[in-house]
């Protein structure tokens, strides 16, 4: 998730229109993940990240 978070261009015409409601959705998703208690620490730490790129990524568009 990372990999496609950091590759996906937000100026990109073809995606840009697309990108910000999957990345609320994903965001959601994983927000959600974080308060599950079989969530494990390293899983955890991955979904932190992936949320402060998602983060990143909305704040460009």
């Amino acid at each position: 998730m990372m990999d496609v978070v950091v590759a996906i261009k937000p100026s990109d015409g073809m995606i840009a229109m697309h990108v910000r409601p999957i990345f609320d959705q994903v965001y959601s998703i994983l927000n959600h993940q974080t308060s599950v208690p079989t969530t494990s620490v390293s899983e955890l730490s991955s979904i932190r990240v992936v949320m402060k790129l998602i983060n990143s990524t909305l704040r460009t568009l």
